[in-house]
C-alpha cells in the first residue's frame, strides 16, 4: 500500500525513476517540486481521525481523550489534524470535544494539502496517530514513528511498512471481517473501542524520544 500511494507522488517529483523510486524514497532522499507547505508549528504531533471505512475509525470522544493526555503531558507539543477534505466531519468533532485550553494548539490542515505536501507534514512531525489509513502507510514513506489500530483488516496482509510503529490488534474472534462496516449488532466495533485512550497514548509515549521518561 505505501508502494501505491508512492506511484501517486509522480507529478511532485523532480525525478522519477520508476525501477529505484521505492528505494529511494524510504530512505529519504526526495524533493518535491512546487510544494508550497501550510504553515506548521515546530513541535507537533499528526492526528489522523479518518479512514475509507468506518469500521477502521477509532471512537473521536476516545481519540480526543488521547490528544488531551498528549498535549497535558507535553507543554511544548501541538497536534496537527491531517486528512482529506472528506474527513472534515472528524476534525470538527475533536474540535467541539476538545477543551478550551487545547483549542489553540491544535492546527488543522484537514483537506488543505495534497499529497506531497501531507508526506512533508508527516516528515516533520515527532510522531504519527492514525488509523489505518492512508496516512498511516504513508508513515513509512516519511520515516516518521507511527501509532496505529488495525481491527477489520487482515493484520499480517495490511499492517504498515514502517519498523518505528505500535500497533493495537485486539485479535477478537471476528478481527479481520473485512467489512467497510462493522456487522455486529451486539457490540458495533468492539476491536477498537476496547482498545483505551491511555492504551495509545502510553504507546505514543514509548515511540518518542522526547517522551519516554514520562
Amino acid at each position: 500500500r505505501a508502494k501505491s500511494f508512492l506511484l501517486l507522488l509522480k507529478p511532485f517529483l523532480e525525478k522519477f525513476d520508476a525501477d529505484n523510486l521505492f528505494k529511494q524514497v524510504v530512505s529519504h532522499k526526495w524533493t518535491f517540486k512546487n510544494t508550497h507547505l501550510p504553515e506548521c508549528p515546530v513541535n507537533y504531533w499528526v492526528v489522523s481521525a479518518g479512514s475509507v471505512a468506518s469500521s477502521k475509525i477509532y471512537p473521536i470522544a476516545k481519540l480526543t481523550r488521547v490528544i488531551e493526555l498528549l498535549l497535558k503531558g507535553d507543554s511544548s507539543l501541538n497536534i496537527v489534524l491531517l486528512g482529506s477534505a472528506n474527513e472534515s466531519v472528524y476534525s470538527d468533532e475533536i474540535f467541539s470535544l476538545i477543551p478550551e485550553w487545547a483549542k489553540n494548539r491544535l492546527i488543522n490542515l484537514v483537506g488543505k494539502t495534497d499529497l506531497a505536501e501531507a508526506l512533508q507534514v508527516l516528515k516533520d512531525a515527532r510522531g504519527v496517530l492514525a488509523n489505518d489509513s492512508g496516512v498511516a502507510h504513508l508513515s513509512y514513506l516519511a520515516n516518521t514513528a507511527l501509532v496505529s489500530t488495525i481491527g477489520m483488516a487482515d493484520y499480517q496482509e495490511t499492517v504498515m511498512l514502517t519498523e518505528k510503529k505500535k500497533i493495537l490488534y485486539l485479535g477478537l474472534p471476528c478481527s479481520g471481517c473485512k467489512k467497510q462496516v462493522c456487522p455486529r449488532k451486539d457490540y458495533p466495533k468492539e476491536c477498537l473501542d476496547k482498545i483505551e485512550p491511555e492504551e495509545l497514548f502510553r504507546a505514543a509515549c514509548e515511540l518518542d524520544p522526547l517522551r519516554k521518561s514520562q
